[in-house]
């Protein structure tokens, strides 16, 4: 099995979790190749964590690996998405973060469960993503697939757009305000829920239309099938949009027409033994629960 690690240079966990967590992993890797990706292993020597440099490897732009294990927090599980999307190789997320959402394993529950996992006895969940392409000036560029959600949004004008949006041909609606936000299941934790979306179970086949700041109250999210395709099109004052697919943003003219879809590929995640989606909602978002009192989600802690 080849087992391959990034990380995030902006760890919250301290100097000594860190370290014993970097030597579970390295010792738990005994008969398999490990690989941890140059910059973050570069990351760990700053930090006075010295590991042998034959481990180092450039996982970013080789990623051909069995098993990829994101340490850090939500924006780390999205990149590493990124690079395994539409391979067979399975993702463990290790929240070493703030929030977590995604990252479902604390670091202190690694050692329970990596014999496991380095054996493959462990089961996977699919998740699906979204594909991009925008058109200018009659020429198109796809990018590469999300996990969360695409957002098109306003730029450098304190004025509304209009997106005007469009499923399968058909008109749905112009959605005027801040920007238009198209989520998948996994998504509709994350942005999409601070502009009030509904949250999704990742295994339903939908996706979901949340406009962000309408301009008037009726205008709401919408959850339709992810077996359509959405064009959109802008009207702006400034001739300026922002696309932003999972935090990276591209700046567009706007007579830019985008298509988003359901792409064709998936990512594959490793499913936590213990932590169903409904148990992280009550202990990370805290959904449900009386907080004034004894209803006080749990919390990651070092056992």
């Amino acid at each position: 099995m080849i087992v391959s690690v990034i990380g995030s240079i902006h760890q919250k966990c301290s100097q000594e979790d860190l370290k014993d967590l970097m030597n579970n992993i390295i010792e738990g890797s005994k008969g398999h190749r490990l690989r941890i990706d140059k910059g973050f292993f570069s990351y760990l020597g700053r930090m006075g964590i010295k590991l042998p440099y034959e481990l180092s490897s450039n996982v970013k732009d080789d990623p051909k690996t069995d098993l990829l294990i994101s340490l850090g927090g939500d924006g780390t599980f999205l990149r590493a998405a990124k690079l395994i999307a539409g391979t067979s190789a399975t993702i463990l997320g290790i929240n070493t973060g703030s929030l977590g959402f995604l990252t479902g394993t604390c670091p202190n529950e690694l050692r329970q469960m990596w014999e496991d996992i380095i054996e493959g006895r462990y089961e996977t969940e699919v998740r699906s993503m979204l594909a991009i392409s925008t058109e200018i000036n009659g020429e198109v560029q796809h990018y590469p697939p999300v996990l969360n959600e695409v957002a098109i949004l306003k730029r450098d004008t304190a004025s509304m757009i209009g997106v005007h949006t469009f499923v399968d041909g058909e008109r749905v609606a112009t959605f005027e305000g801040d920007g238009l936000l198209i989520a998948t299941p996994t998504g509709s934790t994350a942005y999409s829920l601070s502009v009030g979306g509904p949250i999704i179970h990742p295994h339903c086949p939908t996706l979901l239309l949340a406009p962000i700041a309408p301009h008037t109250l009726n205008m709401r999210p919408i959850v339709i099938p992810d077996d359509v395709v959405l064009e959109m099109s802008v009207t702006t004052r400034n001739d300026a949009i922002l696309l932003s697919s999972d935090g990276y943003s591209t700046p567009l003219p706007g007579s830019a027409k985008i298509k988003v879809w359901r792409s064709d590929k998936e990512v594959r995640i490793v499913r936590h033994p213990i932590h169903t989606f409904y148990d992280t909602l009550r202990n990370k978002l805290m959904w449900g629960q009386d907080v004034r009192g004894n209803g006080q989600p749990k919390h990651c802690t070092k056992s």
